[in-house]
């Protein structure tokens, strides 16, 4: 995604972004911060989940390694990526725009998640049948036996 977001900033005027005021200002400042947040946070993540190491971490690594990428919602994120073209390209433009402002940047979100879900719906390792929160464990199923089972820890 981190590359996605630099081929689209090719589209948007940088001074006319800086130079924004009102909702215009307040949108560049919200994906400003909220990309670094969702970067840090992914990292403190991964680095986390690599400190705590165990079981549960190589099963997720094998279960995402089998996984096969789906090529429907592959096919769905490349239109819905695509389609952020036009409207990064109307975000900051002097003169007359065909949408307002609010309204670029309302459909730019959407798109934007949609474009994020469907990316992960491609690569992610359950099966048409199971959900996240199988592959989470967070069923009451499992929520139950690991209360009552703990894997012994290896020092």
């Amino acid at each position: 995604m981190s590359r996605e977001k630099i081929f689209l900033n090719t589209f948007v005027d940088f001074d006319r972004a800086q130079a924004a005021q009102g909702l215009g200002a307040a949108v560049r400042i919200a994906q400003h911060w909220g990309f670094r947040f969702l970067v840090a946070f992914a990292t403190a993540i991964a680095l986390f989940a690599y400190v705590s190491g165990g079981e549960q971490l190589k099963a997720a690594d094998a279960a995402m390694r089998s996984a096969k990428v789906r090529a429907g919602w592959m096919l769905v994120h490349a239109a819905l990526a695509a389609c952020l073209v036009p409207l990064s390209y109307l975000l900051y433009r002097d003169g007359a725009a065909p949408l307002p402002f609010g309204t670029v940047a309302a459909l730019w979100v959407v798109l934007g998640l949609g474009a994020a879900v469907s990316a992960f719906s491609a690569m992610a390792a359950w099966s048409s049948g199971a959900g996240p929160r199988e592959l989470s464990g967070s069923s009451g199923a499992m929520r139950q036996s690991r209360r009552w089972s703990r894997p012994a820890r290896c020092s």
